[in-house]
């Protein structure tokens, strides 16, 4: 089932790396008519770039069992998801691959044209019993501060809190 406009990433590490059949994968993704292709010469940061809200936003939502418009207005669960962001910039640093924009703003003008009551599927999941993203979105971020020795303390609250429930 598709929700919105869904973006297929497809990319290199490094441009050293491209292949022209790259270019072809691109083509019929955006051929179709279902999907679009994005073709990125640093899929390492792209990744992350989407990780930096899917993971907030999810982390934070579980959190607080929160919708999107106590996100959408100042106080406590925006700022957290604000937090965690910058968590997952500092990382993307560590790791060789720096954002080249404030991905806090830009996760802002996603959120702020959300409905008031959407969720995150990983809430959903959880909320419903079922298996979840949560060990992916949340406990790994702070298995890679300490890989990469980043100080990622919203996301070690968020994790102790959850994995209490």
């Amino acid at each position: 089932l598709q929700h919105g406009q869904i973006c297929t990433l497809i990319g290199v590490r490094d441009k050293a790396e491209f292949r022209p059949e790259l270019k072809e994968i691109q083509k019929d993704l955006c051929d179709s008519h279902s999907r679009s292709g994005t073709l990125s010469e640093n899929i390492r940061r792209e990744a992350l770039e989407k990780f930096s809200y899917v993971s907030p936003i999810g982390a934070a939502g579980l959190y607080y069992h929160a919708t999107a418009a106590d996100f959408q207005k100042e106080g406590e669960a925006r700022e957290l998801f604000k937090t965690m962001i910058k968590e997952i910039a500092a990382l993307a640093e560590a790791m060789g691959v720096p954002f080249q924009k404030d991905m806090a703003e830009v996760n802002l003008k996603i959120l702020s044209n959300l409905a008031p009551e959407a969720t995150t599927s990983m809430q959903r999941d959880i909320m419903a019993g079922k298996q979840s993203e949560i060990d992916g979105l949340v406990y790994e971020v702070v298995r890679m501060g300490e890989e990469y020795h980043v100080p990622v303390p919203a996301y070690e609250k968020v994790a102790e809190k959850l994995r209490a429930l």
